[in-house]
């Protein structure tokens, strides 16, 4: 069955913006479709899932790669 048992969906995106000499990074989802008792029991069970200051540092550190081994001559 698509979607699985619990048929949830959120939907991420990471926006970069010229600032100055750097650029701004800005990382932000949507839930688009979550059962609310799953989404609850996902808070209580895993916190770390509404923190996830981790995840950005490492997304961050691959979006670098990705743009340093673009820009690379």
């Amino acid at each position: 069955m698509p979607g699985g048992v619990y048929r949830d969906s959120v939907e991420w995106r990471i926006t970069l913006t010229p600032e100055g000499d750097g650029t701004r990074v800005r990382e932000s989802f949507e839930v688009i479709r979550l059962a609310k008792a799953v989404e609850l029991f996902i808070g209580v069970v895993m916190p770390a899932h509404k923190d996830r200051t981790a995840d950005l540092a490492n997304d961050l550190g691959r979006l670098k790669e990705l743009v340093e081994s673009k820009s690379a001559p």
